[in-house]
């Protein structure tokens, strides 16, 4: 069950008429708008119009109506089929009877149940252009995961059967039968209630209330973090220009404690009286920066604007750095299934990612003698458990601590 808009061009023709097509296990109908664009302005990938609002706007209210038509649909218990949405569209507001009135003889039909997977694909169209990318790129994740799940286990998915039960089954399946950990497992429990929310209390469809009290289980990521002094070994090496670039960036996600996401948006950076001003991406909050000889000599290197890489291409590359200059050691860290308990080992480099910037940064600011609302202040962050969660404190920091107090009481 899908809505999307497509051309259909003529021969010899620079412009075509836009159509939406509702499409429903593989048949569709389309629905003319009665608008025509430019073939040479159409995004087909996306399916619409560049630069014509006017146009997207009729595009997105259509796609809205079939959808609103499916709903009905849906809710009534029957199968959203071309036919039905397309007798709906074309009736509105206007209530229609989706099947014959039975006969004295007839047996009385029963209402089924919601569909589960139709209102997964309902889901994954709705408000779909009004969310960010990467909230629809876990969204679509989420859907795919629990249609794997479906036919992997050949489990019929149903509303009314989302319970301790399904839980346990959807857990074994995940953490022992696809062998993933917590994070994973507790990610999918995040957006299936998240899902079955939106169904009960926006879409009006009956949920078994037991799914509401679901477990989700998180665990802390071995995230580690580099001292200064291997953070200088790192970036005065003699690299050359191509791995020049991929040393830069973590260095500077070290050197700021920025997400990488706001590392790439530099060239919105505003540097005054020695401190870097600017509003992180994520969650909207003022981070501000001392500025350093070397964070000024990597911007200026490229003009002020890191989009000099991508992050998956930076996180590869950066492991292979850290091995040739031998800032390396074995790491052991622990993962979890439910409340069972995995240990690993690992070497320092291999899970290593532009994103330990961040913890570099915060110990490396606590061992330097900040406060915590210092460096709450220069992240952009008010939530001090951001701290818990990325601050490594080592042994001889407090012991550093412990002889700086010491002096101060003589």
């Amino acid at each position: 069950m899908k809505v999307k808009a497509f051309l259909r061009p003529y021969k010899d023709k620079e412009e075509a008429p836009v159509y939406v097509w509702y499409t429903h296990k593989t048949k569709y109908f389309p629905v003319p708008l009665g608008l025509s664009v430019l073939i040479t302005k159409w995004n087909k990938k996306k399916g619409y119009a560049i630069g014509d609002d006017l146009t997207n706007l009729q595009i997105e209210k259509t796609k809205s109506e079939l959808l609103e038509c499916a709903k009905r649909i849906l809710l009534s218990g029957l199968d959203p089929t071309i036919d039905l949405v397309k007798a709906q569209y074309k009736a509105g507001s206007q209530p229609i009877l989706y099947r014959e009135q039975p006969t004295a003889e007839q047996e009385k039909p029963t209402k089924k149940e919601t569909s589960f997977t139709e209102m997964l694909d309902l889901y994954l169209e709705h408000n779909k252009s009004h969310i960010e990318p990467g909230t629809l790129k876990q969204r679509k994740a989420f859907v795919s995961s629990m249609k794997l799940f479906a036919a992997d286990k050949k489990y019929d998915l149903q509303f009314s059967q989302m319970t301790e039960a399904f839980y346990s089954t959807l857990a074994h399946y995940y953490l022992y039968e696809k062998d993933n950990y917590n994070n994973f497992f507790g990610s999918i429990i995040k957006r299936l209630k998240t899902f079955l929310k939106w169904c009960a209390d926006e879409m009006g469809v009956a949920v078994n209330p037991a799914f509401r009290k679901f477990k989700i289980y998180t665990e802390e990521k071995e995230i580690v973090y580099f001292t200064p002094k291997e953070l200088t070994l790192l970036y005065n090496h003699n690299w050359d220009k191509g791995r020049r670039k991929y040393v830069d960036l973590f260095v500077l996600a070290c050197d700021t404690g920025f997400r990488i996401s706001d590392v790439f948006r530099s060239r919105l950076w505003k540097i005054e009286d020695g401190i870097i001003y600017t509003t992180t991406k994520k969650t909207k909050g003022s981070a501000k920066v001392p500025v350093s000889e070397r964070m000024l000599e990597i911007l200026n290197r490229y003009g002020f604007d890191m989009r000099i890489a991508t992050e998956q291409a930076a996180n590869k590359a950066i492991k292979q750095c850290l091995k040739e200059v031998g800032v390396d050691e074995n790491v052991i860290y622990r993962r979890y299934k439910l409340r069972e308990e995995f240990e690993f080992t690992a070497l320092k480099s291999n899970l290593t990612t532009l994103h330990c910037g961040r913890r570099s940064f915060i110990t490396n600011s606590f061992a330097n003698g900040y406060t915590e609302s210092e460096i709450l202040e220069m992240i952009g962050s008010k939530d001090a458990k951001i701290l818990k969660i990325y601050l490594k404190i080592e042994a001889s920091s407090l012991k550093d601590k412990m002889v700086r107090s010491s002096l101060t009481l003589v």
